[in-house]
């Protein structure tokens, strides 16, 4: 399978992450711009936001973002990846065509792959843990996560509209009453503005805009902050 190894210089740290081909990893398999985006904006801002503090982070896909907040000092990270449980997972898996037992292999592929990029960076291996986990499971009431966390980060974790519910259910289940969400989309995305719509409903949201310039052109993107609590709406 594809396998490229690719070196991201990140606030004065080398971030190196193996990619793999979209057909064992899906969406996950490879950086995209606002993983980058977000790992140097975390790093810069790293005293404020992560230094110190246990992060989860949600949809990792290679892990250039957690990977860069632990080298920015984030005392330990959980890298979780989709992975498909139970019945509205596989009628989602059937909707975009992508079978129940591909989607599982793929993030299989992922959660195997995350540790050994953050091993190459220079990340203690007992400061990263990974975690399988299904949005989906997340609606259901009598779901209980294992852990809250201080802080959660994600980057391009939304695309269409259909699974914004799924994605807010996943940060609620998991941010702690006094933590922080940072997530980074690609501007432009339907699905980004129903996600915000959705967090301002169950607490604070601020937004910033970015422009994400590299060697291969520009990208717009942009950073949401979200803290539970009574919405400011």
């Amino acid at each position: 399978c594809r396998r490229l190894e690719r070196h991201f210089r990140i606030a004065g740290q080398t971030v190196s992450v193996r990619e793999t081909s979209i057909e064992d990893g899906g969406l996950g398999h490879c950086v995209w711009d606002s993983g980058v985006a977000l790992g140097i904006w975390l790093s810069i801002n790293a005293r404020e936001t992560v230094h110190g503090r246990r992060v989860l982070e949600l949809g990792s896909g290679v892990g250039i973002t957690g990977i860069a907040v632990l080298l920015a000092g984030a005392t330990s990270a959980v890298l979780s990846d989709f992975i498909p449980e139970g019945e509205s997972s596989a009628r989602a898996s059937m909707q975009d065509g992508t079978s129940q037992d591909d989607a599982a292999r793929q993030a299989d592929t992922l959660l195997k792959l995350l540790p050994n990029n953050a091993e190459s960076s220079g990340v203690e291996p007992e400061l990263v843990t990974t975690m399988g986990l299904d949005w989906n499971q997340c609606l259901d009431e009598s779901f209980q996560a294992a852990e809250k966390f201080p802080v959660v980060i994600g980057s391009d974790l939304i695309y269409e509209v259909d699974t914004a519910k799924a994605l807010c259910a996943a940060v609620l289940k998991h941010i702690a009453d006094d933590g922080v969400l940072y997530l980074m989309s690609q501007t432009g995305r339907p699905g980004v503005a129903e996600v915000h719509r959705l967090l301002e409903e169950a607490g604070s949201l601020t937004t910033q805009d970015f422009v994400l310039e590299n060697d291969y052109g520009v990208t717009d993107v942009m950073l949401a902050t979200f803290r539970p609590g009574p919405s400011q709406g």
